[in-house]
């Protein structure tokens, strides 16, 4: 699960891989309702627009 992010060109870029690294550990862990928290409004508005949308392929996976 460790993953470096080189050189990010901006605390804000460096935010959103952070999150998405966290949304894809909770997609490989099957879980359905997680909490992700953060400094950037940015990003936090851009994680809550998606929050309804579902990855193709992750019901059958995760057993939904």
């Amino acid at each position: 699960m460790p993953c470096k992010i080189h050189s990010p060109h901006s605390v804000e870029l460096a935010e959103a891989l952070a999150c998405n690294r966290a949304v894809v550990f909770a997609q490989e862990l099957c879980l359905t309702q997680v909490v992700f928290e953060g400094d950037s409004l940015r990003i936090v508005q851009a994680v809550n627009s998606q929050e309804n949308k579902e990855p193709d392929g992750l019901k059958g996976e995760c057993g939904g």
